[in-house]
């Protein structure tokens, strides 16, 4: 009977370590930048409307705050984003162009993961996707990236922790010229101990203490 009665207390103790952590997925507005962009398939952040040279929209509503050439482009637009993208990403166009949001929620501490798709304009005679991006989270660089033109979209990977419960995450294009870059696919996950999980896990040492005290005293 001893004997079931530890296998049982070890059991629930491997299962509250099996499942000690859960992924949790941060709320992020507009991950994938959908918003209104003008009958070429892109606009740039301003008040001009569809018959600006170029072509401007109000992006305020996105979510996003977008800055100095920067905008909304969409797949198979005048703006050459790599081939078979479907869907909507933010473009960098030259030096201090930059898309940002912040992140509300955190916890300070933290770690957390950054993901997002990466990609670069084609070479088309007039323009190029010659460009650096810095990923920042208030301020500080997480991240550089050394674009050539028309560089496929690739997930890429990034962490941070939190020193307050409201950051800005930022994408800022370094390189001068008419040089594209593009984001979209946005995401912040972290992993966190979950309560289940600690409950079955101190059960579990607190009967396991009182059998080994109950044998000794036996």
């Amino acid at each position: 009977m001893k004997k079931n009665a530890l296998g049982i207390l070890v059991f629930t103790i491997l299962l509250g370590a099996s499942a000690f952590a859960g992924t949790f997925t941060l709320p992020i507005t507009n991950p994938d930048f959908l918003g209104p962009v003008c009958g070429g398939g892109y606009a740039y952040t301003g008040s001009g409307g569809c018959g600006a040279a170029p072509p401007q929209q109000d992006l305020s509503g996105t979510g996003w705050t977008f800055a100095n050439g920067s905008g909304l482009a969409s797949g198979g637009s005048g703006f050459n984003l790599p081939t078979g993208f479907v869907g909507q990403a933010a473009f960098l166009q030259g030096s201090q162009a930059s898309v940002s949001q912040t992140l509300v929620g955190l916890s300070v501490g933290q770690t957390y993961d950054l993901s997002f798709l990466l990609g670069s304009r084609f070479n088309d005679g007039c323009c190029n996707g010659d460009q650096t991006i810095e990923v920042l989270v208030n301020s500080g660089v997480l991240g550089t990236y050394y674009l050539s033109s028309y560089t496929a979209f690739a997930l890429q990977n990034l962490s941070f922790t939190a020193t307050g419960t409201q950051e800005t995450l930022q994408f800022l294009g370094l390189g001068t010229g008419d040089n594209t870059a593009f984001v979209t696919d946005v995401g912040v996950t972290y992993t966190t101990p979950e309560p289940v999980s600690l409950i079955l896990f101190g059960t579990g040492l607190a009967g396991i203490g009182g059998f080994v005290r109950r044998r000794l005293v036996g």
